[in-house]
């Protein structure tokens, strides 16, 4: 697969355009999947959403699980299933399958706060980026949570020229946290390595 073949992107200014690709590389996780997903699927904003479930050979009721839901949600998520090679390939081919304005990577056993959520999805409208940098919960499993915050504003907005250390041609983890313009991972040939 050739992971440059996508060289347009979503226009915000086009009706029905979609402002957010979500996307989800699953190996075996379906303790996780649900979650994951519902977190999504019960923002708000659903019109400005697409959700992108790659499924990368689970041997579980992964794909089961993410079918289930893209046919309770037509329109909003979709899956993909290929055979297993790693978690960048899944990456990569999320990115090929999206359509969003802005690209976001969500792990499988990761979720949303669905109200945070609707609230970037707002901002999202409102600026034209490169990259956006959120604060990050953890949730560990006794339920504490510590927050990991990257700036003293709800949302860090960065262009490309403040981005030089990307021009290594890949994405930089953590990628959890960061919403990237599709138009930058285009213009710039970013991908995640397939290792």
């Amino acid at each position: 697969m050739n992971i440059y073949k996508r060289t347009n992107c979503g226009d915000i200014n086009q009706p029905n355009q979609k402002l957010l690709s979500v996307i989800i590389p699953t190996y075996n996780m379906q303790d996780y999947l649900p979650r994951c997903i519902q977190s999504i699927v019960s923002v708000v904003n659903k019109d400005k959403l697409e959700i992108i479930v790659v499924n990368d050979g689970s041997k579980d009721d992964s794909f089961a699980i993410a079918k289930k839901y893209a046919d309770e949600y037509p329109g909003l998520l979709v899956v993909v299933d290929k055979d297993n090679a790693n978690y960048g390939s899944c990456v990569n081919v999320g990115i090929e399958v999206a359509t969003g304005v802005y690209v976001k990577i969500l792990d499988a056993d990761d979720s949303y706060d669905t109200e945070s959520l609707d609230i970037v999805l707002d901002h999202l409208a409102k600026v034209d980026v490169d990259l956006v940098i959120t604060d990050l919960v953890r949730v560990y499993p006794d339920g504490k949570q510590s927050v990991k915050r990257y700036s003293i504003q709800p949302f860090v907005v960065l262009d490309y020229s403040s981005l030089r250390y990307l021009s290594c041609g890949c994405i930089l983890p953590p990628i959890g946290w960061r919403i990237c313009a599709c138009s930058i991972i285009i213009r710039q040939k970013i991908y995640h390595i397939q290792t």
